[in-house]
């Protein structure tokens, strides 16, 4: 399976994280944090 730089999150990652119960308003895409930008960051409190 080839999957391109937006597929990877697309097909893989988001399916994952959303079968472990994690809600998209719990999860932040690209976030910044400090000097760094962080693909995925989940919230939970």
């Amino acid at each position: 399976m080839s999957l391109n730089e937006a597929d990877t999150p697309a097909k893989l990652i988001d399916p994952a994280i959303h079968k472990r119960g994690w809600t998209d308003d719990l999860i932040r895409y690209e976030f910044y944090f400090e000097k760094m930008i962080l693909d995925y960051f989940i919230v939970w409190e």
